[in-house]
């Protein structure tokens, strides 16, 4: 397949509620994760949000764009990196779920 995916799950893991600010724990998962992703062609980050009162396209566009530039300070090329959100239209069985999907093209 052309691409590969990591999935994120968990707005508690990764995020504080209603926040699109990385726990410590994540961002530090974020930065080691990064130098393996350098090489990567296309890293496109694809945020979801679980109903939200801020907003679900708001809340998830914002936690992939964190995630971004968190990858981007870890030393993945910013032309190589996109972000999407996309609110509580998850796919499957993810729906209404918070998490970021980070998808790889090589």
């Amino acid at each position: 397949p052309p691409y590969r995916v990591l999935e994120l799950a968990g707005d508690k893991i990764f995020f504080s509620p209603e926040s699109a600010e990385l726990t410590p724990e994540a961002r530090t998962a974020m930065l080691k994760l990064a130098p393996s992703l350098a090489g990567v062609a296309h890293v496109q980050v694809e945020g979801f949000s679980s109903p939200s009162p801020s907003g679900g396209f708001e809340l998830s566009s914002a936690r992939a764009l964190t995630v971004v530039e968190v990858l981007q300070q870890g030393s993945v090329p910013e032309q190589n990196l996109s972000a999407t959100g996309f609110g509580v239209l998850a796919p499957g069985s993810l729906g209404g779920r918070d998490y970021v999907r980070i998808m790889l093209k090589r």
